[in-house]
C-alpha cells in the first residue's frame, strides 16, 4: 500500500484505492493456500479493508518444459 493523501491509500498490486481513517496504518500480507491463487490481504487493526489476487512469476516447481 502507498499513501496518496491523508485518507486515501492505493494497493501497489492492483491499483485499487482504499479510503481509511486519518492516521490508519494498513498492514499488507500475502496469503498463500495450496490450490488457490495468492492473495494480497490488507488489514487495519482486525478488519480486512482490501484483498486482491497477487500475480507473480510462476514458482520454479510450476515450470513446464
Amino acid at each position: 500500500m502507498r499513501q496518496i493523501d491523508k485518507t486515501t491509500w492505493e494497493c501497489t498490486a492492483c491499483g485499487a484505492r482504499v479510503d481509511l481513517p486519518r492516521g490508519a496504518r494498513p498492514l499488507a500480507m500475502l496469503l498463500t493456500l495450496p490450490g488457490r491463487p495468492r492473495e494480497r490481504v490488507i488489514t487495519v487493526g482486525e478488519r480486512t479493508v482490501h484483498r486482491c489476487t497477487f500475480v507473480t512469476a510462476p514458482d520454479v516447481g510450476d515450470a513446464v518444459g
